[in-house]
């Protein structure tokens, strides 16, 4: 996920759903993993990597 991130600027839980084929239930505690990592940034709907 996080390297899908990384080559997309920015993207909804719906579309990671959709690229990636993760239940969307899974992909909610990754993104929590990633941001409080510092990994993954939230903008509204969206995320997106920040440069790590």
């Amino acid at each position: 996920m996080y390297f899908y991130l990384r080559s997309c600027e920015s993207a909804t839980v719906d579309d990671l759903h959709e690229s990636l084929g993760m239940k969307k239930i899974t992909i909610y505690p990754v993104l929590d993993s990633l941001r409080g990592r510092g990994l993954v940034a939230r903008d509204g709907q969206s995320f997106r990597a920040t440069a790590a």
